[in-house]
């Protein structure tokens, strides 16, 4: 029976490391043997590295392919230069350490694994290493640094006053393979900002969930360094969906194996890279929306708008709050800036209606939906025309017969609009059954009168066509 052999990530507390630390060793199994003798697996508070081979057989090759990493891509200054993080007053000491660590493991080999075993018990304080490993300090590469994790600082050591005490130490192999993660997995975009003298980029790495084979992480390299070009400047939040909508390849080749992103914006234009964003985003929403061709159309709309801004953070928050009052107020605010001339895509409504806001299913089809539908076409004109109030209105009242009478007001209006010689668009009139209807379905109890009422408003915003 072939062996197994499995690596583990010393448990820092600190995802973001974690992961890095774990695709670093993924990086270097995947120069060493095939894909598909690679296996990651997500623990507790840890990742498995599970490799099928003997032993020796892949501690010696990943340890030869984590020294030719370390020498002939890591120890490359421009390279790390363009990781947030690094900095030029450092980075001749640290490219230079790499590459002398990268040596050592070729010429003198190392033991991978006694270092990434399962308990890893180092850890006391600040005056340990962070990842638990013990190691002669003359093997330094570097104490921990900005990029590895935004949470591996500097903090002051207790009953000290010194301001700027030594980083938390770090052993080199979970630099080399932290900075291997990064540098194969890390998605870095520059920011477009009008004032050039600002550099800041976003960067995306992906958390990947549960078991992920060797054959998807092979995936996921080769389709994430097809990205060009740069992100305008919007809010941090809303740059995961921007970029998954713009790159829709990326959903096909890694949905089933990434359940979520760290997400960050950093500074680099003066002397210290700033972060002024950093989060784990979850990417299940977004999956599954922007499979979706005209869902995808719509986020591309919103980020080449001159409100982009504004649009996309009321967008980012109605995908992921799932409110009712979220998605209307975004719905109001897209056609606002469109002025009337363009509406929601149906499949961005329906993906609300069905997957979002869990309502009785009986509403969504035959002739309770057709009633809803009928009464939104005549509010549609009022929105065309850029009049919102009678759509805001209805979504405002407090109950069902205050619904009813404002209803009745727009049935008017729109019978005016119809006999007014001097306007060209003309409204659709539903006949009085329609009407009647729609009023015996708001008053039928409390919770389908909220949901009519929703689903009303939501309609007057979107564009449907009934299929024959």
């Amino acid at each position: 029976m072939k062996g197994v052999t499995i690596f583990y990530t010393p448990g820092t507390g600190l995802p973001d490391f974690e992961m890095r630390i774990a695709l670093g060793l993924c990086g270097a199994a995947l120069n060493s043997v095939k894909p598909e003798k690679i296996r990651l697996i997500e623990e507790f508070d840890r990742y498995l590295i599970k490799i099928d081979e003997e032993s020796n057989i892949a501690n010696s090759l990943m340890t030869k392919a984590l020294g030719w990493l370390c020498q002939n891509r890591l120890s490359d200054q421009s390279l790390l230069l363009r990781i947030p993080g690094f900095r030029r007053r450092h980075i001749d000491n640290q490219s230079s350490k790499l590459a002398d660590f990268g040596k050592k493991l070729l010429s003198t080999g190392g033991d991978l694994n006694n270092v990434f075993v399962e308990n890893v018990r180092g850890r006391k304080g600040s005056h340990a290493t962070a990842c638990g490993h013990k190691y002669p300090k003359a093997k330094k590469i570097t104490d921990a640094i900005l990029p590895l994790s935004p949470q591996l600082g500097k903090p002051p050591k207790r009953n000290s006053s010194i301001l700027n005490p030594p980083g938390i130490p770090l052993c080199p192999y979970c630099v080399a393979t932290s900075i291997a993660g990064t540098v194969y997995f890390q998605m870095n975009v520059n920011i477009n900002n009008p004032d050039r003298s600002k550099k800041e980029r976003f960067f995306f790495l992906p958390h990947f969930r549960g078991e992920s084979t060797g054959e998807q992480l092979a995936i996921y390299l080769a389709v994430a360094k097809h990205l060009s070009g740069n992100l305008e400047n919007i809010p941090a939040s809303t740059a995961l969906i921007v970029l998954l909508s713009l790159y829709p390849h990326l959903i096909d080749s890694f949905h089933d194996s990434v359940s979520s992103f760290f997400v960050g914006r950093a500074e680099s234009s003066g002397n210290v890279t700033r972060y002024g964003y950093q989060a784990e985003q979850s990417a299940s929403i977004e999956f599954p929306f922007l499979k979706d061709v005209y869902n995808r159309a719509l986020v591309q709309d919103c980020y080449r708008s001159n409100e982009r801004s504004r649009l996309l953070s009321l967008f980012t928050d109605s995908l992921h709050n799932l409110e009712e009052k979220s998605a209307l107020d975004f719905a109001r605010t897209y056609v606002g800036v469109k002025e009337g001339k363009m509406m929601l895509p149906w499949a961005t409504t329906e993906f609300f209606i069905k997957e979002a806001f869990n309502m009785d299913k009986s509403l969504l089809e035959g002739d309770k939906f057709d009633v809803i539908k009928k009464v939104s076409d005549m509010l549609q004109y009022f929105v065309r025309e850029r009049n919102f109030g009678y759509v805001d209105n209805l979504r405002k009242a407090r109950d069902a017969d205050e619904f009813a009478k404002l209803l009745l007001d727009a049935q008017r209006e729109a019978q005016s609009a119809m006999l007014d010689p001097k306007k060209q668009a003309k409204p659709y009139l539903p006949g009085q059954s329609t009407i009647q209807n729609m009023l015996l379905l708001v008053n039928d109890n409390e919770k389908q009168f909220h949901s009519v009422q929703t689903l009303v408003a939501l309609l007057a915003f979107t564009y449907y066509k009934k299929e024959a």
